[in-house]
C-alpha cells in the first residue's frame, strides 16, 4: 500500500472518531438536560409522595372533646322528715357523677359498668333542697345538667283543729246517730278519722260522717302533711238513743 493510500485511511478514521465524539457529547448533554428538567423534579415528587405515605400510615392521636350526656336521676320525694336521702340514677358507664344542691357541689361517685350509680346519705338542709347532677368523663368533658328535683325537709307537725264535736259531748236521740266530724288543717294535708279518710278541701277544711254506737265513742283524728309529719287529736263522744 502506498503512502497516499495510508494517508486517506487515516483521515477517514479520524473523521469517524470525531463524529462519534461529537455524537457522544450531544447525547450526554441531552441526557443531562433531561435529568435537569424532567428527572430531578420527578425524583423530588416521588420523595414527597413517599414521605406523605409514611406520615399517613402512622396513627394520629385525636383529642376527645365530646361531652357525655346528662345523667338521669330517679324521681325524689317532694317532702320528707329525714335528714338524709339516697339518690339513684344512671348515665354512661364508668364516668364521674357530680351532685349539686342549689348550685353547690355536695357529693360525687362513679357509675358502674352498666351506667348505674347510687349516692348514699345525701344531707338535707331545712326547707327546700334543689338537686341536679352532671357527668364528667376521663377527658374532663362535662355534661349539661340533669333534670332538677326539689325536696323539702320538713319536721314541723301540721296544724289540726277539730271544730265539732267537742271532747266529752253527749248526743241524744235516734236522729243524731250519724255524727259529722268537722275541722281544719293545713292545705294538702291528709286527715284520717278512726281509720277512714276525711274529705279535705283546698282551704284545709275537712269533714267526715260516722255512725255512733250506744255509749262512749272514742275518736282519733290524725293529720299528715306531705313530708310525713303527724298531728293527732283524741276525743270521746257519748251517744244515748
Amino acid at each position: 500500500m502506498t503512502n497516499s493510500s495510508r494517508s486517506r485511511l487515516a483521515r477517514k478514521e479520524s473523521s469517524r472518531l470525531m463524529r462519534q465524539t461529537v455524537l457522544f457529547v450531544v447525547l450526554t448533554l441531552a441526557i443531562l438536560f433531561g435529568l435537569i428538567y424532567w428527572g430531578i423534579p420527578s425524583l423530588i415528587k416521588l420523595a414527597v409522595f413517599l414521605g406523605e405515605l409514611k406520615n399517613t400510615s402512622q396513627p394520629v392521636e385525636s383529642q376527645d372533646t365530646i361531652a357525655p350526656s346528662p345523667p338521669q336521676l330517679e324521681p325524689l320525694p317532694q317532702a320528707t322528715t329525714s335528714a338524709k336521702l339516697t339518690i339513684r340514677g344512671f348515665a354512661e358507664a364508668n364516668i364521674q357523677i357530680n351532685l349539686f344542691n342549689a348550685g353547690e357541689p355536695v357529693k360525687d361517685t362513679l357509675t358502674d359498668s352498666s351506667g348505674s350509680f347510687v349516692l348514699l346519705d345525701v344531707e338535707l338542709k331545712d326547707g327546700e333542697n334543689t338537686f341536679y347532677a352532671t357527668a364528667k368523663d376521663e377527658a374532663d368533658n362535662e355534661s349539661g345538667q340533669s333534670s332538677r328535683f326539689t325536696v323539702i325537709k320538713d319536721s314541723t307537725p301540721p296544724t289540726l283543729t277539730v271544730n265539732s264535736p267537742k271532747d266529752g259531748n253527749t248526743i241524744y236521740g235516734a236522729t243524731k246517730k250519724i255524727l259529722t266530724v268537722t275541722g281544719t288543717t293545713d292545705p294538702n294535708n291528709r286527715v284520717v278519722i278512726n281509720g277512714r279518710f276525711a274529705l279535705v278541701d283546698n282551704q284545709g277544711n275537712f269533714t267526715l260522717s260516722l255512725s255512733l254506737n250506744d255509749g262512749d265513742n272514742p275518736l282519733e283524728v290524725v293529720a299528715t302533711d306531705t313530708a310525713g309529719n303527724l298531728t293527732t287529736q283524741k276525743l270521746t263522744v257519748r251517744y244515748l238513743p
